[in-house]
């Protein structure tokens, strides 16, 4: 993801099932890497499986092992925010209102950057994967194991769920130029936040 000016931020996942070292690692567009040991507390294989940054400055990522959402400095100092219990984070945005918004094991949270859980909406399906869309809102990519929906969700509090059309491995999602939210899986298929088709 890309930091401030000139950098870009990444996460690089330890070797499973070895349980080595996992890394923030940061490059600058002239070439010069720099890599950030991950804290592992109490947890063999720890996994950011996606990473923002924030409004405040700092890189904030998913940690799919410990339930949290964790913040690192450009300077490298790590902190933890513990999600509850089985809340497991996927997927991470910074959201149109500056709070980091994530999908989590079949809810949607709202985290401000001071690390508090603000809100917290459960979904009727699983969730994995957030982007930004038109209009302030946050969509989220939900799976039930055999079809799939849109959530959106408003920074307000509300949420809605939209039945996608039937598609096999559909895998992220994003907005694009034409402020529809496009869909990666077998077919490329998009969805209009105006008519929710």
């Amino acid at each position: 993801t890309a930091g401030a000016p000139g950098t870009l931020w990444f996460t690089l996942a330890n070797a499973w099932p070895s349980g080595g070292p996992t890394y923030i690692g940061r490059i600058t567009t002239s070439g010069n890497f720099t890599f950030f040991e991950v804290p592992a507390p109490g947890c063999v294989n720890i996994y950011p499986v996606d990473i923002a940054y924030g409004s405040d400055g700092n890189i904030w990522f998913a940690d799919g092992c410990v339930y949290a959402i964790d913040r690192i400095t450009p300077s490298g100092v790590f902190t933890t925010f513990p999600l509850p219990q089985g809340v497991t984070p996927s997927a991470l945005v910074t959201g149109p209102n500056g709070d980091l918004w994530c999908s989590c094991s079949g809810y949607v949270g709202e985290i401000t950057t001071e690390g508090v859980l603000k809100k917290l909406f459960r979904l009727s399906m699983g969730s994995f994967t957030i982007t930004n869309g038109p209009c302030r809102k946050v969509y989220v990519l939900e799976y039930d194991g055999y079809s799939y929906s849109m959530a959106e969700v408003t920074t307000s509090g509300s949420f809605t769920e939209y039945a996608l059309p039937p598609n096999d491995s559909d895998l992220a999602i994003a907005a694009g130029p034409d402020k529809k939210i496009w869909i990666v899986g077998e077919v490329l298929q998009k969805f209009d936040p105006v008519t929710h088709i």
